[in-house]
């Protein structure tokens, strides 16, 4: 046993670090959760808000609407242009509301595509602190988006946490890459050949053994 991976808890750290002398590194389920479950209700709210907005402007131009063949009052005429802009608007607030939930969820996923000691597209290998800038790239966006949506303290504290969170998972990389060319160097191959392991051999393993958990 050389890691172990848990939600955090005081007694499985203890175990890992004091029982089986091995590394630690927090699971991401519970680390995505507790970054996104904060924001998700309260970036719900103005979506839900506005789709009542728009349900009750719908209404009140489909009253105003009359048939062409009708001629209205001017100041009837003025009241469902009026309308129409308020619909617009209102569709155009949901839209933006959307986004930023979409925008969220993405960034939080992003998380878990980048926490890989190679590159999900090109296979390649990528260093800790290269890990780490995606990370906390993932989390400057997410605090875009709480102070763009203006959700107040805890989501703020939750995006606070989370740079503790990646930087810990930073660590787990870069342990990795410690691990693995402390044993690539034990093969006394030329630069050639360690590059050619590290590349292909590793990498094509460690995806072997990514999919293998998955199913």
């Amino acid at each position: 046993m050389i890691q172990l991976t848990s939600d955090l808890a005081r007694a499985l750290i203890c175990c890992a670090e004091k029982g089986l002398h091995a590394a630690h590194c927090p699971d991401l389920f519970h680390g995505q959760r507790d970054l996104l479950g904060p924001l998700l209700l309260p970036l719900t709210r103005p979506i839900q808000q506005a789709e009542k907005d728009l349900q009750k402007a719908n209404k009140h131009t489909a009253k105003l609407d009359a048939p062409m063949a009708t001629v209205q009052p001017p100041e009837v005429v003025e009241a469902l242009i009026e309308s129409v802009r308020t619909e617009i608007a209102i569709e155009k607030r949901l839209e933006q509301a959307k986004e930023r939930q979409e925008k969220a969820v993405q960034e939080v996923r992003g998380v878990a595509d980048d926490y890989h000691p190679f590159d999900r597209y090109t296979g390649q290998p990528v260093s800790a602190q290269e890990v780490g800038k995606r990370l906390a790239a993932h989390v400057d966006e997410l605090e875009n988006v709480v102070a763009q949506a203006e959700l107040g303290e805890r989501p703020q504290q939750a995006v606070c946490k989370a740079r503790t969170w990646v930087a810990t998972l930073m660590g787990a990389v870069a342990w990795f890459w410690c691990l693995a060319n402390t044993r690539i160097e034990e093969l006394e191959l030329s630069e050639e050949q360690e590059r050619i392991v590290k590349e292909k051999l590793v990498a094509g393993h460690y995806y072997t053994g990514m999919k293998q958990a998955q199913s």
